[in-house]
């Protein structure tokens, strides 16, 4: 008899042994699903990091085959999307003549595209962008041709831009005066 008297209590030391046991994995299933969905809502995908990365100041030199000069870029991204506006001086480094030029940008499958206001069309490919600094090459973006190579170092980021602000309170002034009005 001592026999049957034991073996439900070793079956209800199991039952509760496996009950403890599914209920922590039940927990343990239930931390890393919230955990997953919390990155996967909030993540960007990787195009969007790299117009982020770009929206903003960059300054460096361009090395093309008919010499190099120096290049003042400015990103502005269209809320967290993957592209925007922008514009571009060009300086000779032998005092030739400047260049102005507004632009057109985005991102797509990695590759940086230029639309300026010419009509021409740029390709920045197989570029590094990192820690602040932007290297890669120049293409045109229809024939692929190689037109230099460009190395930029990021001045300024425009979400902490004072030129946005100067502007804010500006339009804010002119709220404020059409309503004393």
């Amino acid at each position: 008899m001592k026999k049957v008297l034991l073996l439900p209590s070793k079956i209800s030391k199991s039952l509760i042994y496996i009950a403890t046991t599914m209920k922590k994995l039940t927990t343990i299933f239930t931390l890393a699903l919230i955990a997953i969905m919390s990155f996967s809502l909030t993540s960007c995908d990787e195009d969007q990091q790299i117009a982020l990365e770009l929206d903003g100041t960059w300054r460096g030199t361009v090395d093309s085959k008919n010499g190099s000069f120096y290049v003042d870029i400015r990103f502005y991204q269209d809320g967290f999307s993957r592209h925007g506006r922008g514009y571009e001086y060009d300086e000779n480094m032998y005092h030739y003549g400047n260049d102005y030029s507004r632009f057109n940008w985005s991102v797509d499958r990695g590759n940086i595209y230029l639309s300026y206001d010419d009509g021409s069309e740029v390709v920045i490919a197989d570029y590094e962008l990192r820690r602040g600094q932007l290297c890669g090459y120049l293409q045109q973006a229809r024939s692929g041709w190689d037109m230099g190579y460009i190395h930029l170092t990021k001045l300024s980021d425009n979400r902490y831009d004072n030129d946005y602000y100067d502007w804010a309170k500006k339009q804010e002034k002119v709220v404020d005066d059409d309503v004393a009005q």
